[in-house]
């Protein structure tokens, strides 16, 4: 199984570098989606930086998220943006970033949206949200039945999102997914 443990700094109870370290030592992920929205793009780079060495340093892969320019100077990286800013790019932009990224995803919602995603040359995408999660909060769960819709159109390796945990991690694997994405469970986990 490859469960991708994505970062939300509010959610620690302790200090955000330690709980990414505890996340990459304990075995459990293989790789870190560094997604902290709310920051500036210089703040979020920095943060970004810190996170890779500590994954660098465990041997699991860290994914940069919504900032193009967290790349620069990275010599092996990986990057998810949203669908919203490759649609603000031009082709030529989107091949310059994407040639150099060893993983180069998107999220999304629809099967339109997918559609959309695997014309912009995204090589993974994460689908969700699959159950219901406080991080969308009175927004109805897709299900698995909508993952299992993505997962018949798509080119590329999809994984779950939203509201996933051990108890129903297993169904998303068994819907045919390449992996899951854990929030909560990461950033608290001790």
């Amino acid at each position: 199984m490859y469960r991708i443990a994505v970062t939300n700094r509010h959610l620690c109870s302790i200090d955000y570098l330690s709980q990414i370290e505890k996340v990459a030592e304990s075995g459990l992920f293989q790789a870190v989606l560094v997604r902290e929205k709310d920051l500036t793009e210089r703040e979020y780079t920095a943060l970004a930086r810190s996170v890779k060495k500590i994954c660098t340093a465990h041997g699991i892969v860290c994914i940069y998220h919504n900032y193009a320019a967290a790349i620069k100077g990275d010599k092996d990286p990986n990057l998810q943006l949203p669908l919203s800013v490759l649609e603000g790019m031009t082709e030529k932009e989107r091949d310059r970033i994407r040639s150099r990224c060893n993983l180069f995803g998107t999220a999304v919602h629809s099967r339109e949206q997918l559609e959309q995603a695997l014309s912009f040359g995204v090589n993974y995408v994460v689908a969700g949200h699959i159950f219901e999660t406080d991080c969308k909060k009175g927004v109805p769960p897709r299900g698995i039945p909508f993952l299992k819709s993505i997962l018949s159109a798509s080119n590329v390796p999809v994984y779950g999102i939203g509201g996933i945990n051990e108890t129903n991690e297993a169904q998303v694997m068994e819907a045919g997914a390449a992996g899951v994405c854990l929030m909560s469970q990461a950033m608290t986990l001790l």
